[in-house]
């Protein structure tokens, strides 16, 4: 059931081996499977029986790291599974410490979210002097033929940031708050498989905000000045699969 609901084509559709091509490198895409073969069988009764083989690979990620810089130790764990429940689902749990911070944070990646080939991304980190928060739900163009993608994002970052004298000891310190906001929505003006053009629009907005930092550290003097980013945005995209 997992594999059905990546598949671009469905019982009933027009058969295209094209379609079936580009079904099967989004398969692999996906980075699940150990390998992935779609198949059509010979023309009967004016159908065709297709046959959709995959073979799962190891999806469970573990990361270590040590060492030192600065004077000072660091190192971190980061585990992970890609296919969580057989479902395609993506978690990653991870904890590490620098001369600068402790991290911890919890990611989700959930695909076909509400919507077929809709995903949704989560990220929640609690720092030792902020946090980290990411939400995005995006719908692409999952193939030539989709007929529109749409894109919403939202991040919000709390950190104080380092600035160190030749030595490498801390000069100076301050807080840095990153706030951005980001929708888009594309359509096909064109859209059949091979070939598709679209046109995107979108808005981003970024603003950064400085100050004093939370380590009660010697303060930087003067702070940087907040900066405020507004862009709007259009894109023209001609695609022709070779």
């Amino acid at each position: 059931s997992t594999v059905r609901r990546f598949l671009i084509f469905e019982e009933g559709d027009v058969y295209d081996p094209a379609v079936l091509a580009e079904a099967e490198r989004n398969l692999r895409a996906l980075g699940l499977f150990r390998s992935v073969s779609i198949v059509a069988g010979e023309v009967h009764d004016g159908v065709v029986d297709v046959q959709v083989n995959t073979q799962d690979a190891w999806t469970v990620q573990i990361g270590l790291s040590a060492g030192s810089g600065g004077g000072a130790m660091r190192g971190g764990i980061a585990l992970g599974e890609k296919n969580v429940l057989g479902l395609a689902t993506q978690l990653r749990v991870a904890f590490a410490k620098d001369e600068d911070r402790t991290y911890r944070s919890v990611e989700i990646l959930t695909p076909n979210f509400f919507l077929p080939f809709t995903t949704a991304h989560v990220l929640y980190g609690n720092n030792s002097d902020g946090s980290e928060k990411v939400l995005e739900i995006l719908r692409p163009f999952y193939s030539t033929a989709a007929p529109w993608s749409a894109e919403l994002a939202y991040a919000d970052t709390r950190r104080d940031e380092f600035l160190y004298e030749e030595g490498g000891a801390v000069q100076s310190t301050f807080g840095a708050d990153h706030f951005r906001f980001l929708a888009s929505y594309g359509v096909a003006l064109s859209a059949r498989e091979g070939n598709a053009s679209r046109l995107s629009i979108g808005l981003d907005l970024r603003d950064d905000r400085f100050r004093t930092a939370s380590t009660g550290e010697t303060p930087v003097d003067p702070l940087p000045a907040d900066r405020r980013f507004r862009y709007v945005f259009m894109q023209y995209e001609a695609l022709h699969s070779d």
